[in-house]
């Protein structure tokens, strides 16, 4: 399993190499040839997604099968259990005309034993192609009781909208590989740190121009822009992870508005004070990895850097692996 500090940086990549536009997200760019295409299971590391099998939803019934195109009535009855009401809540299922819509339901098991010191993460990214997602669909399974020393299993569901006369579709998972190698970075201009596949340079910290704002999504906050400097040792395209590390040596994961960091302690005594809840104006501390220029790469950072001691450094690969030849209509 990723180690926490991988989880951290998960979702703060960048790709070294790859524009990524700083004004309204990323730059539209044509699908991806897959690194790898499968069959039904794909496994990494302790990590394991295979495909379970497939579903049709109406507004009366439910009609599940596995890959073999045979009623799967297990299937079935586990998807019928995550749709109905848990209280008031309904999961959405919602649908594109004149396309054949259907739910692909996944497996995911994580093995007890570990191998080696590379960690994986698998996560499916889209069914069909970018553009036929369809809508909804992402239903809330039973977890199991975990159980020390035995596989974690679950469930995940993603909905795809194929043009009528398909007969099957694809998933593209992706697949991203944590190097276990990392280094800290002192947050002031001249600090070095140096790793077996990359050397990186801080070049200067400023605050960022207005007009460079977080995705889409994201509160607009006052961010502060951070330089490097990176020269690459291997070939692969690599992704770069900063994590924000306070004096005292641990992730600043929560700020004021202000930009000034808080403790988990402090969070916790907000929370338990009577009618106690989080502040709307505490928000994540979150660095970004923004557009990279031949060893140049730009970083932001919504916390005040008086406040960042060190920066976390690591690397990880991602891979897209495509799951052909899911049935989606049953025999």
């Amino acid at each position: 399993m990723a180690p926490l500090w991988s989880l951290m940086m998960l979702g703060l990549v960048g790709s070294l190499g790859a524009f990524q536009a700083t004004h309204g997200g990323p730059t539209p760019q044509p699908e991806p040839k897959p690194d790898q295409t499968v069959g039904f299971t794909y496994t990494a590391g302790a990590y394991t997604m295979e495909v379970a099998g497939v579903c049709k939803i109406t507004e009366s019934e439910v009609r599940c099968w596995d890959l073999r195109g045979k009623q799967s009535t297990a299937l079935t009855s586990l998807v019928e259990s995550a749709l109905k009401p848990k209280s008031t809540y309904v999961p959405p299922i919602q649908f594109q005309y004149g396309k054949k819509n259907r739910l692909v339901i996944f497996k995911q098991t994580i093995s007890s034993a570990t191998t080696g010191t590379t960690s994986y993460s698998i996560s499916i990214n889209y069914l069909g192609n970018s553009a036929s997602g369809g809508y909804g669909g992402f239903l809330n399974f039973p977890m199991g009781n975990y159980q020390p020393g035995k596989p974690q299993v679950r469930y995940e569901s993603r909905p795809v909208a194929a043009e009528s006369s398909a007969k099957t579709t694809k998933a593209r998972l992706m697949v991203i590989q944590f190097f276990p190698e990392r280094a800290t970075l002192n947050c002031k201009p001249g600090a070095k740190a140096g790793l077996s596949t990359a050397d990186i340079e801080l070049l200067s910290i400023k605050k960022a121009p207005a007009g460079e704002q977080l995705p889409p999504g994201y509160l607009q906050e006052t961010r502060w822009q951070i330089d490097l400097k990176v020269k690459l040792k291997v070939r692969d395209r690599l992704n770069l992870g900063l994590t924000a590390v306070g004096p005292d040596g641990k992730f600043l994961s929560q700020k004021t508005s202000d930009g000034k960091p808080i403790s988990q302690e402090e969070v916790q005594k907000l929370w338990s004070k009577p009618g106690g809840h989080r502040p709307y104006s505490l928000q994540s501390v979150m660095v970004q990895t923004g557009s990279m220029n031949g060893d140049r790469q730009t970083c932001f950072v919504n916390v005040d850097p008086k406040y960042i001691a060190k920066l976390a450094i690591g690397f990880s690969k991602t891979r897209n692996v495509d799951m052909t030849g899911i049935p989606l209509d049953p025999k």
